[in-house]
């Protein structure tokens, strides 16, 4: 039996994921009703092995490219200007804020419910109720797929 990716809280959607002991798989897939993707990851191969395709509701949205060395935060390149977000902050640490045409729209963020000397214990997306939250979720989804698990 599958366990529950989300559940839903008070304070909004809980996603659980656990790190893989092998190297991710080429293609990863969310599942909405109808058990239809409503979000696909693709990673690339060969030559495009640092790039990672995002697939949103069956239309080719993102690609998102590993960081070069030096760089802080992985390249987006969006299909179209108007889907277009920003990543700004501590990326690689996971303490970040998504911006949409300059406007904040969703932050990124460990919490620590005993005070900032606590350990992290969850790591949690929130975003504006008046935002499309699928979106949001495939960018901060890629952008995991890419960086790996956090140090």
């Amino acid at each position: 039996e599958a366990a529950a990716v989300a559940a839903e809280e008070p304070s909004g959607l809980k996603l659980a994921a656990s790190p893989r002991d092998s190297e991710s798989p080429r293609r990863l897939q969310i599942l909405g009703s109808g058990n239809q993707p409503v979000i696909e990851l693709l990673r690339g191969v060969f030559l495009f092995r640092r790039r990672l395709r995002v697939i949103l509701q069956g239309k080719d949205w993102l690609h998102v490219m590993l960081p070069r060395q030096g760089e802080k935060k992985p390249e987006l390149r969006f299909a179209s200007p108007t889907d277009a977000c920003e990543v700004q902050g501590n990326v690689t640490g996971r303490e970040f804020e998504v911006r949409k045409r300059g406007r904040l729209v969703a932050s990124v963020s460990w919490q620590r419910p005993d005070g900032d000397a606590a350990p992290r214990r969850d790591y949690v997306l929130e975003a504006l109720k008046t935002e499309e939250a699928l979106p949001v979720l495939a960018l901060v989804l890629a952008i995991e797929t890419v960086l790996g698990p956090p140090a």
